[in-house]
């Protein structure tokens, strides 16, 4: 029997097709429909003909068969045993339920009028089958979800498909499968470099890290984190069944004709097991020209490669380009004529024609170790991945000393730190003179879309009003956001550097251990050798915000271009949108004082320092304010001259008891030849620092910046 439906596939969905025909008044049509296609394409195709949703035609099905649709897909464990998966696939059906009492079992069903499917359900179970309607795409996702389970041996809920795709392109393949190869494509698409999948209450959630910044892709329910995590595992010859220890793991990609070696981490976390994805394209060509130094800068890298010998360091935090950097180095400096050694853990790309060490701990081989023996191999130029201990400083530096070209990375802040720190780790001052020749800090800073960037114009946003204030020149573009660049108004990083290069007087000043005496400053103005510089000159020529570069700088950003350009520093916060991506915070002062005319100008010049400014004349006032503004800072009491001691000290008191709660730092303006007040007031407690006026404006505004500095905000 079953040889017979198989040899006759078009009958039942003739019946099918006759039957649409006749709900829906015999349309033209639908006779033209080839039985030959598969079925999801017929009732694809129907949906088009008919301009109907999937609900509203299993409706019309239901209205003229009298078969009701299936509400619900979840089949017990029992009911799937009997049908194979291959069939239970091929003919769109779904055993959901057996129900021996009544001899009947329970099937949702793409074609409700496939009697021949009926006929060969009731020989296989040997009950009597209810049929219900349901779309044949959901019946073959949830048939290819539950199936694997079985296969699995899992036992547990074999609950509904909830994916939040609206399903698997290839519907042969298993949804998880086309879930995590959807999530690939997309990643590869986007130009990710990092996909974070983590636990999140009531499942996981996919996180892409694009341009330096984390983009929520899509939330999961728990059971379909749980097998996507599993399979990624699997896929990267991981232990499946190991859920509590750190696990590593790589695997390839490939995709539009490029290849992606992805690293893979996974971490035993509260709530669950957390996965991270590197994504590393072998097939990127490395060259300084396009990695988006300005030219000065790329001149001065390529003198520094240019030595036959000597120790080239690179600083930054992780993300910061570094390796890239490095690479492209050594993609110029790639000739058959020189023996190039790498050392790293790990190889994050594969260059043709250099030789590539991978670091292994485990195994005994960590950089020192390699470094020894690469020194036995006649190399020309030498790659550290990073100098991490004192060992591995110690035989850099005696590499670069006896012929060798050496370029390694270090933890530090700026390029001129690596000094100290190389001293710090063990190297004589003697030694690092002759060793160290350059050193570069890098940044990256997310470049504004050359799409939807527009110049700046009037009214200028704060911050651009700020960097004009300080610099005299107004930024080039401000950011919009369009399709291009994801509504973000970014699109690609650009690096912003600075860079050292160690000249006869520095060399001699780190000899005799001057350093710390050496003039840092004055040299970091040089416009090869400041962060701030490199970003400023991105900011004037449309390269970036200035958003941005405070961002990556920090609040520092602005002393550094106020020494730049010999201005007066201003105290302005880092414009960070909060939560809700609303509201932007600037330190706030609140004033507790009575109208005077100190205070008008007090409040013009704290607005000229960029503070936001709440002027109270009463207690109460005073608690509201800093209940309703949570960017306040510093409190400024301002008394009048008109109140006695007595009162001025009772006003302190009652203020401590209404305003102690807050725990913000204040300072006490006290009015003119008091001498014994400020005495009276620490007898009774006081303990904020207090002021005699008259008092110079920009000393009150000092306690306020401090108070900003502290609060994290300015």
């Amino acid at each position: 029997m079953i040889m017979k439906v198989l040899t006759t596939p078009n009958e039942p969905l003739e019946k099918f097709r006759d039957l649409c025909c006749q709900a829906f008044d015999n349309k033209p049509e639908l006779r033209k429909l080839r039985l030959h296609w598969p079925f999801q394409r017929i009732w694809s195709d129907i949906l088009g003909i008919m301009h109907m949703n999937e609900h509203d035609f299993i409706t019309q099905l239901c209205e003229r068969t009298s078969i009701k649709a299936a509400e619900s897909l979840e089949p017990e464990l029992e009911a799937l045993k009997p049908l194979q998966q291959d069939f239970a696939a091929s003919h769109h059906v779904l055993p959901l339920s057996i129900n021996k009492e009544n001899k009947t079992c329970t099937f949702a069903v793409a074609n409700p009028v496939d009697y021949i499917l009926a006929d060969q359900l009731r020989f296989i179970y040997g009950f009597e089958p209810i049929m219900l309607i349901a779309a044949p795409a959901v019946i073959e996702e949830v048939v290819q979800i539950c199936y694997s389970r079985l296969v699995a041996g899992t036992s547990s809920t074999l609950g509904q498909l909830v994916l939040a795709a609206e399903g698997a392109k290839n519907h042969n393949e298993n949804p998880i499968i086309a879930l995590g190869n959807q999530l690939a494509t997309d990643c590869v698409n986007m130009g990710v470099s990092d996909l974070h999948l983590q636990p999140f209450p009531g499942g996981g959630v996919a996180r892409a890290r694009i341009d330096g910044m984390l983009l929520r892709l899509t939330l999961m329910p728990s059971d379909v984190y749980l097998q996507l995590c599993r399979y990624i595992k699997a896929k990267s010859k991981m232990d499946t069944a190991n859920e509590r220890r750190p696990q590593d793991g790589r695997l390839n990609l490939k995709s539009q004709n490029a290849t992606f070696d992805l690293r893979v981490s996974s971490l035993p976390a509260v709530g669950g097991e957390r996965i991270v994805i590197r994504f590393l394209e072998q097939s990127r060509q490395f060259s300084l020209a396009n990695q988006g130094f300005s030219v000065a800068m790329t001149q001065a890298l390529r003198r520094l490669g240019n030595n036959s010998s000597g120790l080239v360091l690179i600083t930054g935090p992780t993300g910061s380009g570094k390796t890239s950097t490095l690479y492209s180095m050594l993609s110029e400096l790639n000739d058959i004529e020189k023996n190039i050694i790498t050392v790293e853990d790990p190889v994050e790309y594969k260059l043709t024609g250099i030789s590539q060490v991978n670091v292994q701990e485990k195994a005994g081989l960590s950089f020192a170790s390699a470094l020894r023996s690469i020194l036995r191999q006649d190399p020309d130029i030498i790659l550290i991945g990073e100098i991490r201990d004192e060992e591995t400083a110690h035989i850099a530096c005696q590499a670069a000393m006896t012929g060798h070209l050496v370029l390694s990375t270090l933890h530090t802040n700026d390029a001129f730190s690596v000094i100290p720190r190389l001293m710090d780790l063990g190297v004589k001052p003697t030694v690092l003179a002759g060793s160290l020749i350059g050193a570069i800090a890098q940044r990256l800073c997310r470049q504004l879309c050359r799409v939807c960037r527009v110049p700046v114009s009037e009214p200028l946003l704060v911050e651009e009003q700020a960097f004009k204030s300080v610099t005299r020149i107004a930024p080039g573009y401000r950011a919009v956001g369009c399709d291009a660049c994801n509504h973000t108004g970014y699109s690609g990083r650009i690096p912003i550097a600075e860079i050292v290069e160690v000249d006869a007087e520095l060399r001699k000043a780190i000899q005799e251990s001057k350093v710390k005496d050496w003039k840092v400053d004055d040299h970091k103005l040089n416009s090869l050798n400041a962060l701030s510089s490199s970003a400023v000159r991105h900011i004037i020529s449309g390269g970036t915000s200035v958003k941005e570069a405070v961002r990556v700088l920090g609040n520092q950003f602005w002393d550094a271009i106020a020494k730049e350009f010999k201005t007066e520093p201003i105290h302005i916060s880092v414009y960070q949108e909060n939560i809700d991506k609303a509201v932007k915070k600037v330190p706030g002062v609140v004033i507790l004082g009575f109208n005077q005319a100190f205070e008008t100008e007090l409040v013009e010049e704290y607005k000229n320092s960029w503070f936001d400014i709440h002027q109270t004349n009463s207690i109460a006032d005073c608690r509201k304010k800093l209940e309703e503004k949570h960017n306040i800072v510093h409190v400024v009491v301002n008394l009048s001259a008109s109140m006695t001691d007595e009162e001025i000290c009772g006003f302190i008191q009652e203020a401590r008891v209404e305003l102690a709660w807050s725990r913000l730092p204040a300072l006490l303006l006290l009015p003119a030849d008091r001498p014994d007040l400020e005495n009276r007031l620490r007898e009774e407690g006081a303990i904020s620092p207090c002021l005699n006026k008259p008092v110079e404006v920009k000393e009150v505004i000092k306690y306020s910046s401090e108070a900003a500095t502290l609060a994290g905000i300015a």
